[in-house]
């Protein structure tokens, strides 16, 4: 069994201009405070694995999100939405800091994937398949770039 934890995860995040205002208004650093009963504002996907905010293990501040795997399953992944008139035209990177435990099979990474204006069309993607964190880690700093 392995656990993944993971800083800034997963599914169009950004390093703007201003990171204090990005983080405020995405909860990048996921320490908004959120009530027991109050769902975090990312989406969770995936089948066979946990996806929380995490109390106990941080690269920063008092939390991460930790992505566990609970039972059989491919992947676990957890999203938020970006607001594209707020990218256009730029050149992007996308910059987390994962620490792992244990994988043995698979790996842990940023994912990233721009879609179009037409349900399905896909501008761009990265999963960061063939270069993702392995094994057992420390937290390390990891980026995906993309226009």
């Amino acid at each position: 069994m392995w656990v993944m934890k993971i800083f800034v995860c997963l599914l169009i995040l950004f390093t703007l201009e201003s990171n204090t205002k990005a983080q405020q208004y995405l909860n990048l650093d996921f320490e908004k405070n959120i009530s027991p009963n109050e769902e975090f504002s990312w989406s969770k996907f995936g089948q066979g694995y946990e996806v929380k905010v995490d109390s106990t293990v941080a690269y920063t501040g008092s939390k991460s999100m930790m992505i566990k795997k609970v039972s059989a399953g491919q992947f676990g992944a957890a999203s938020i939405n970006f607001p594209v008139n707020d990218a256009k035209g730029k050149h992007l990177r996308y910059t987390g800091y994962i620490k792992t435990e244990g994988i043995t099979e698979g790996y842990a990474g940023l994912w990233w994937r721009v879609d179009g204006k037409i349900q399905g069309q896909v501008l761009g993607f990265d999963n960061m398949v063939g270069r993702g964190a392995t094994g057992s880690q420390n937290w390390k700093q990891y980026s995906i770039e993309m226009n």
